[in-house]
């Protein structure tokens, strides 16, 4: 079956999580830091292979701080809601001020006209990776865990408003925070128009052409390829970790004629809680050469995408049917 555009063999795409103005000032450089920083690393990952595309997802009013193990655990102990939970959050609970990190904020014009001229290069996208990325509750980095529809319908527009507020156009793509997926989410995704979900990751199962994603996120959909979760919303993997899967493991996908879903976050650590895949040079010079090698097996056979160009090809070429 062909599956993708052209003379397309398999297709690429690459999502960057965590993408917010905090900068190594502040203590971590999660794109804040324009010159030297992890935006520039990519821009010369872009330029050692001009067709590859980036999708930075963006969160428009970060405020998720680690906490403390031993808080997490005392917090699930005391029982959600608890009169003791609010005690506790009041006086133990870590996160930045609402207003820290929001990106219309007039301290960050030079970030937010790096981004915008990223987007124009045509190598880049935004996407939507939540609020402000953090709840209440033990896994405070999974925003929109214990959220009804209304609540989650909310925060998805005060998202959009918010970079509409930046003048940062962003594509109808969304990633969530902590990979909470509910039904609920997707139902508030459908209805405000967010209709590409990169709501599942998964660096290890074995590549095969019925294989499912079931590491994080969303658990039983298809790990090689995209895959509807509801009438609109289509869910595009990811499967290729920037710091842990080898060369073998793209070239098994694209074997299949699959979709190589390059997963990273944008800082490598944060504030204590190591993440190990962020864009160090390390990381990018791993995924450089194995992009390389996956051009010299497959020339001119790689279809680098954005999600949205993924989204688009796939409701066109393959839209969802009654009964599915």
């Amino acid at each position: 079956m062909e599956r993708w555009p052209s003379v397309f063999r398999c297709a690429v795409v690459m999502g960057v999580d965590d993408v917010h103005p905090e900068s190594s000032l502040d203590g971590c450089d999660c794109g804040g830091d324009l010159e030297g920083g992890a935006l520039s690393l990519l821009e010369r990952l872009v330029a050692e292979h001009p067709q590859l595309k980036v999708s930075l997802f963006v969160t428009p009013a970060w405020r998720f701080l680690p906490q403390r193990r031993f808080f997490r655990r005392m917090q699930r102990k005391l029982g959600r809601g608890s009169p003791l939970d609010r005690a506790w959050k009041r006086l133990f609970l870590r996160s930045w001020p609402e207003d820290r990190f929001r990106v219309d904020d007039e301290r960050f014009v030079g970030w937010r006209e790096k981004l915008r001229s990223l987007v124009r290069s045509g190598s880049f996208e935004l996407g939507v990776h939540g609020f402000d990325h953090f709840q209440e509750y033990s896994q405070h980095a999974t925003e929109f865990a214990f959220l009804d529809p209304t609540e989650c319908l909310d925060r998805v527009r005060r998202a959009r408003d918010l970079f509409l507020k930046a003048e940062l156009h962003h594509s109808n793509v969304f990633s969530p925070p902590g990979w909470a997926v509910t039904k609920e989410l997707v139902w508030a995704l459908e209805e405000s128009g967010l209709n590409c979900l990169a709501g599942s990751a998964d660096g290890v199962s074995s590549i095969a052409e019925t294989q499912t994603s079931e590491e994080a996120g969303l658990r039983g959909v298809p790990l090689c390829f995209p895959g509807w979760v509801s009438d609109a919303v289509l869910n595009v993997p990811r499967n290729w970790d920037i710091a842990k899967s080898a060369y073998r493991r793209m070239d098994s996908v694209a074997s299949l004629g699959g979709l190589i879903g390059v997963h990273s976050h944008v800082q490598n650590g944060y504030w204590g809680d190591y993440l190990g895949n962020g864009i160090t040079a390390e990381n990018v010079r791993r995924l450089s050469a194995s992009l390389h090698e996956l051009e010299g097996k497959y020339p001119g056979q790689v279809w680098y995408a954005t999600f949205q160009d993924v989204f688009d090809y796939w409701r066109s070429r393959f839209p969802r049917t009654a009964g599915e």
